[in-house]
C-alpha cells in the first residue's frame, strides 16, 4: 500500500506473512515427527518528506520475525561399487 499522507509526505508499507504446515517426516529422532513448520512474518516503512523543494528525507523501517522450524538433516547412502 503507497501513497501521499499529505501534500509533502509520502509513505509505502509492506507487509509479508508466511505459515506452512510440517513437511518433513523423520525416523531417527523421533519416530514419526514431522519438521520444516514455516512461520515468519516481514513488515517495511518507506516515508519520504518534501518539506521544501531543495530538501527531501527519507526514512526506511524494516523488520521480521522467523519462528519456524529447521528441516532435519537428510542421510544419503552411497552405493560402492557403482559406476556411472
Amino acid at each position: 500500500m503507497s501513497g501521499p499522507v499529505t501534500d509533502d509526505l509520502a509513505a509505502r508499507v509492506a507487509v509479508r506473512e508466511v505459515h506452512a504446515d510440517p513437511w518433513q517426516h523423520t525416523y531417527f529422532a523421533d519416530p514419526g515427527d514431522r519438521l520444516g513448520r514455516r512461520q515468519e512474518f516481514e513488515g517495511r516503512i518507506l516515508l519520504d518528506w518534501h518539506p521544501s523543494e531543495r530538501l527531501t528525507l527519507s526514512m526506511n523501517i524494516n523488520g521480521w520475525t522467523d519462528k519456524g522450524e529447521p528441516a532435519a538433516g537428510q542421510y544419503f547412502c552411497s552405493l560402492s561399487g557403482f559406476r556411472g
